[in-house]
């Protein structure tokens, strides 16, 4: 099979790996851009349950309703200033959950051959 050349302006798409760095109460995470469904300030949670006694959120968007989950597995007891809702698939089923954040910062890229793409990307794909 032979090689293509890419456009230029898809050049930078393969070179580098989008990630949004986020903070959880002093706690810096990173997500893969292309898993991030949404990023919504000010998140509201309509209703509660609880999972192996901690509280979850849950966000009515549109016709989903998105688990809330504290990605340092502490109970949800105070309002975020971010909901990072992420997108994940297996085999043909599609779901959302959303990681609470004090600060979102989208602009960040890895070179895509920095040793840490393969972790922030094997739980996505």
């Amino acid at each position: 099979m032979r090689e293509l050349d890419l456009p230029d302006n898809l050049q930078p798409l393969v070179e580098h790996l989008q990630i949004a760095h986020i903070t959880w109460h002093g706690v810096a995470f990173q997500l893969p851009r292309f898993a991030i469904y949404s990023v919504i300030p000010n998140p509201v949670c309509q209703r509660y349950m609880f999972r192996d006694g901690k509280r979850i959120g849950l966000m009515k968007l549109k016709r989903y309703w998105v688990p809330l989950v504290d990605p340092l597995q502490g109970t949800l007891d105070e309002q975020p200033a971010y909901a990072v809702v992420v997108s994940h698939c297996k085999g043909n089923r599609f779901g959302l959950y959303a990681y609470p954040a004090d600060y979102v910062n989208q602009q960040a890229r890895l070179r895509a051959d920095h040793p840490r793409v393969s972790q922030l990307v094997a739980p996505f794909v």
